[in-house]
């Protein structure tokens, strides 16, 4: 999907394309980390309530942001891409819990 929103950037179905696997993946991801956080059994057992909220938020915001470009780019495709765009550069951005791994 990737490959055809790059080859036809400004064509609806291809933005849209590229949204709906973006939303699946990840909200995928998202089931994945609600899965592995639940009970402490996959992660650090130390690890906070406040943590373990903090990171859902932050996967979190990748399908809202995702169905979000989806609806704009039914009316402006260009402008669906740089939502996706916006989104994926937020995650760049370090957070309070991207702390250096300690064994």
């Amino acid at each position: 999907s990737t490959a055809v929103m790059g080859r036809y950037p400004g064509n609806r179905s291809a933005v849209e394309l590229y949204g709906m696997t973006l939303f699946v993946n990840s909200a995928a991801l998202f089931a994945f980390y609600l899965y592995s956080t639940r009970r402490r059994k996959l992660v650090d057992p130390n690890i906070t309530d406040g943590q373990v909220r903090e990171g859902a938020i932050r996967i979190l915001f990748m399908p809202i942001t995702a169905l979000l470009g989806m609806f704009v780019a039914v009316w402006a495709p260009v402008a669906g891409a740089v939502i996706y765009l916006t989104a994926a550069v937020t995650y760049m951005l370090p957070e309070g819990f991207d702390v250096p791994f300690e064994p």
